[in-house]
């Protein structure tokens, strides 16, 4: 696969000529990406050990980001004909792996940019070029079409690992097309992570996932006000949940989804944090009020040396709300 990789990357306008070579390469990548076996996936580890970087269904994944750097605009046929045909499958991994190729591709289309420090910054190291610029143009009018089938994945879904790739497809969209996705289809984003991130069927690692995708969407600068105040509930509900139940990284990665809602709602965000006093005297307020943030509460918890970071977090998500109380 290496060596056929680099003869692509070596001479990419003549394989751009070649249509028999592009549409052999792309479901030979994908084959290769089918090879993973589900204990592969820890479901209750959000900070995984790093993996393989020689697992077949990894070189696959790193070979469809330097094909698509090699082919620009002319893979993205093959990648829609391709992944519509495995969504529906009835195999786990063709769906997951069609989430992957997605995901890999729109990971291409923005690493050219300014990259946070989100779980989303993973995998492959290939060299970005001016070909992302063609090839997010030619995706652009799929967007509606992928981002429901991505949704769709992420509500329905029976696997984990397929729901997993399927949030972090939706939150590299995000990052490609950012200010576009949260302007024009923030009704169909914003209640898809905010499911993802339900106690029950999902995760621990689907949930932090979808609390690292919902910073990206609701990324001060790029999300306006409007499009994210009608999702605020719904979200804060689901972050204060993961602030319960999560373990010590998600719960840092709910925190800072609760700073950026802060940061682009403003005041509105001030209803939502209320002084650990006044909640134990008005508890029957709380019964009307599932999404109040004890952000006192955690504070009071994280004391140790091992939860520095979380403490921290917190800290900052309680500045950046702009809402201060007394510690008793």
């Amino acid at each position: 696969m290496h060596t056929r990789i680099r003869s692509y990357t070596g001479t990419p306008a003549l394989v751009r000529k070649c249509t028999p070579f592009v549409s052999k390469i792309f479901p030979l990548s994908l084959s290769m990406v089918f090879e993973c076996d589900a204990d592969d996936f820890e479901p209750d580890d959000y900070t995984p050990p790093d993996q393989d970087t020689d697992a077949p269904y990894l070189v696959g994944e790193s070979a469809i980001m330097r094909i698509t750097e090699a082919l620009g605009k002319t893979f993205v046929p093959q990648l829609l004909s391709n992944v519509q045909s495995l969504a529906n499958s009835t195999s786990w991994n063709q769906r997951r792996a069609c989430c992957v190729a997605i995901g890999t591709i729109f990971c291409f289309v923005f690493q050219s940019r300014e990259f946070s420090q989100h779980t989303l910054s993973r995998r492959t190291g290939a060299t970005i070029n001016g070909g992302g610029r063609s090839v997010r143009k030619a995706l652009k009018p799929n967007l509606a079409v992928l981002l429901q089938m991505l949704i769709g994945k992420i509500r329905n879904d029976p696997n984990q690992w397929v729901r997993f790739e399927a949030i972090h497809c939706v939150a590299a969209i995000c990052s490609a097309y950012e200010a576009h996705i949260q302007e024009q289809f923030h009704a169909l984003v914003a209640p898809g992570l905010a499911s993802a991130m339900e106690a029950g069927r999902n995760c621990m690692r689907v949930r932090g996932h979808a609390a690292s995708a919902t910073q990206i969407f609701a990324r001060p600068g790029k999300c306006e006000e409007e499009n994210l105040k009608p999702h605020t509930h719904l979200l804060l509900n689901a972050l204060c949940n993961l602030l319960k139940t999560g373990t010590k990284s998600v719960q840092e990665e709910a925190l800072t989804a609760v700073a950026c809602i802060a940061k682009v709602i403003e005041t509105d965000f001030a209803p939502y944090v209320i002084l650990e006093r006044v909640a134990r005297e008005f508890e029957s307020y709380l019964s009307f009020q599932p999404c109040t943030f004890f952000l006192s509460e955690v504070l009071e918890h994280q004391h140790s040396n091992t939860n520095a970071r979380t403490t921290g977090t917190t800290t900052r998500s309680c500045l950046v709300s702009r809402v201060f109380w007394d510690r008793p």
